[in-house]
């Protein structure tokens, strides 16, 4: 994704968005950034998720006001293609805004890499346990 790309994703995704708002960030990617910016320069509070510490201090010296902690385990069915086919919270973090984050993730990183095509199933369910870290 280009520059202006992320700008303009971040833009429409908090059209809207001022003082007294939250928006929760998702990881550090351009989009992300972009996003904290917009929000911040809304007057909006900024709440980040990450995995990584050194990502999380990094969205703190950013402006973010603070982050988002639990562990989210989610089940998913991949198809052939590596699309999505379902999603569901399997066991959830005690906060609704983190659990839609994680199954958030599953869309953005689709479509998976695809499997040999020799592989013997159709489907294929996972479980992954997502551990968001507290800024």
């Amino acid at each position: 994704m280009t520059l202006p790309c992320a700008g303009v994703a971040a833009c429409g995704a908090i059209k809207g968005v001022g003082p007294g708002d939250t928006v929760v960030i998702q990881g550090i990617g351009g989009i992300s950034l972009f996003t904290l910016q917009r929000a911040k320069s809304a007057g909006a509070r900024a709440i980040a998720t990450t995995f990584s510490d050194v990502k999380a201090n990094r969205l703190m010296g950013l402006g973010a006001d603070g982050g988002a902690a639990g562990i989210v385990t989610v089940r998913f069915t991949l198809d052939r293609r590596g699309g999505v086919r379902a999603s569901e919270i399997v066991a959830s973090s005690g906060a609704r805004t983190m659990d839609q984050a994680a199954l958030s993730q599953l869309k953005e990183v689709a479509p998976f890499p695809r499997p040999h095509a020799t592989a013997p199933w159709r489907t294929r369910d996972f479980t992954v346990r997502l551990d968001f870290r507290a800024l």
